[in-house]
């Protein structure tokens, strides 16, 4: 399954078809944003990438800004829903928060595109646009620093983290896959996600040993 034709993470409803449309030019806009730079991408290479006429773009974006501001508030947006959805299905913080992680990574796989696009040309934004992306994700990160802490009260996680810096180092871990991460490789998404988020949970739990 090639990377444009994957769906974006949307509640299981079916999808209208200007829906389905809007991510298929999502989706194109990011691995153009990646391959050739957002500077360098024009409006007439998205629509062919998409099968649109240039003119047709404007029914869907109201330009090439908005969309990459699309794309980035759509992906956060999905971690905020993600958060909900993870503490809806109970279990204890550790589990919560490596359900959150696992869901988190796999998304950054199977869109690093994405991720790419987010994290390269966030500064092309205005400055209105970056405070609304930035406000999203502050509160992504705020949930899941209480996570860390629920689970230090109830013994999974070390006492003496402090939970500012241990959500930056599992972040760290997963908002890099873009760096590295080929749809040709040995590991598919959810196995990627699989060890990741072990390791980050694993990564805050008390030691066992003496030393």
């Amino acid at each position: 399954m090639s990377e444009t034709s994957r769906e974006w993470p949307r509640p299981k409803i079916r999808p209208r078809k200007a829906e389905v449309r809007n991510d298929q030019i999502f989706e194109a806009a990011a691995r153009l944003f990646y391959e050739k730079g957002y500077a360098a991408t024009s409006l007439q290479d998205l629509a062919g990438a998409v099968g649109l006429k240039k003119g047709s773009l404007y029914y869907y974006i109201d330009s090439k800004k908005d969309l990459l501001f699309a794309i980035t508030d759509y992906a956060h947006r999905f971690f905020v829903e993600l958060t909900e959805n993870a503490k809806a299905e109970g279990g204890t913080p550790l589990q919560t928060l490596e359900r959150m992680l696992f869901q988190h990574a796999r998304f950054a796989a199977e869109h690093f595109h994405v991720t790419a696009a987010f994290y390269n040309e966030r500064p092309t934004l205005s400055d209105a646009y970056q405070e609304r992306i930035v406000a999203t994700r502050d509160a992504y990160e705020a949930s899941l620093r209480r996570l860390v802490r629920s689970g230090q009260e109830a013994g999974e996680f070390a006492a003496d983290l402090d939970s500012r810096l241990a959500v930056f180092g599992v972040l760290g871990m997963i908002n890099w896959i873009h760096q590295w991460y080929r749809p040709e490789g040995t590991l598919s998404p959810s196995e990627i996600a699989t060890a990741l988020s072990r390791q980050a949970v694993r990564s805050l739990m008390p030691r066992t040993d003496a030393g």
